[in-house]
């Protein structure tokens, strides 16, 4: 008998069928994207969605058919491999490092005491304008051809479109790319050459507090960090010595260990909270400062990048995800950081 799921896919299936070529062409985020690479990207998505179907076929588990669902969809995300290990290896963890006590690398320094991501440093210190624009043409293309497979697979644009909302209010970098820079080419080159060109008239204003927030954030990650740590490895150590067959010891250290991971989160809550009371006082001088320096996009662009998915880019996804789980709000002095 099939599933709600696989119901869901077969009728949108046949939606995906009666979709005209206008329909088909229209763009998520990079309207110069090439006609022929859409469809071929659609053509992947429709293709993955026929194999998901015929694989069916061979399983009865929901769990199994949830993993085939899993696989298949995921194809998508395969396409342009190659460019995205371009990508990493020109503004990536594998980016070329900057001499030591070089210009680029005190600027690259300044801008990770804000705050910023590697991706964003190495990004924004990007003098040659040119490699710039190849790097956002080929960051968008990538990006709108794995929407338009995932397009191909679903045969549900609302629910892409939604997904894309999702993903630009949790990462500003994503929110910077899909708004600004897939639809500007010459957003990236005039708004965050200035950034880094001018790092040391900006930042100068804001030196003091940038040293104190800086010091700040270090120290809180590194306790949160650590607490997180130590009690998730002392809640895994006595699980483990919990006979298998013991099942009603089991659900008691489970319900203890949800108890005590709580009180460490909330420990947490707290001491985070200092560091965003440190952030905001910063971020509000950088504003004015950029606002002064650049003008109001080169600020507004470092404010996105900063704001935009910051607990979870602080936390790290274990840590966040955790607090997640677990119900813990954030303070209200980091929750008005993101809003």
């Amino acid at each position: 008998m099939q599933s709600a799921l696989v119901l869901l896919l077969v009728a949108t299936s046949a939606s995906a069928a009666i979709l005209t070529e206008n329909d088909q062409l229209q763009r998520f985020i990079y309207a110069n994207a090439d006609d022929q690479l859409i469809l071929q990207g659609r053509q992947v998505g429709e293709n993955e969605r026929l194999n998901y179907l015929a694989s069916l076929q061979q399983v009865q588990s929901e769990e199994d058919k949830l993993q085939l669902y899993v696989k298949h969809l995921s194809k998508c995300s395969t396409i342009g491999q190659d460019v995205s290990q371009w990508l990493e290896e020109s503004i990536g963890s594998q980016a070329e490092k900057p001499l030591v006590n070089s210009p680029q690398s005190r600027t690259q320094n300044i801008l990770k005491m804000i705050g910023l991501d590697e991706v964003s440093v190495n990004f924004f210190t990007q003098k040659n304008h040119q490699k710039m624009r190849e790097i956002i043409q080929a960051a968008c293309l990538k990006n709108e051809i794995q929407f338009q497979c995932a397009l191909g697979f679903l045969g549900d644009r609302q629910k892409i479109m939604n997904d894309i909302e999702t993903m630009k209010n949790n990462d500003g970098n994503v929110k910077l790319m899909f708004e600004n820079e897939c639809a500007r080419p010459e957003f990236a080159p005039s708004v965050y050459s200035c950034i880094a060109d001018k790092v040391d008239q900006w930042a100068g204003q804001c030196n003091k507090i940038i040293g104190v927030y800086n010091q700040t954030r270090v120290a809180v990650n590194t306790n949160m960090l650590q607490s997180y740590v130590d009690t998730l490895s002392g809640i895994e150590a006595r699980i483990a010595q919990i006979p298998e067959q013991n099942s009603a010891l089991l659900r008691k250290e489970v319900r203890e260990s949800q108890t005590e991971m709580a009180l460490a989160l909330g420990q947490m809550v707290n001491l985070e909270a200092f560091k965003c009371r440190h952030f905001t006082q910063m971020a509000r001088c950088i504003n004015s400062a950029l606002t002064e320096v650049c003008g109001q996009e080169s600020a507004q662009a470092v404010e996105i990048s900063l704001k935009v998915g910051y607990l979870r880019r602080e936390r790290g996804d274990d840590l966040y995800e955790q607090f997640f789980d677990s119900g813990i709000a954030p303070h209200r002095a980091c929750a008005s950081i993101s809003a």
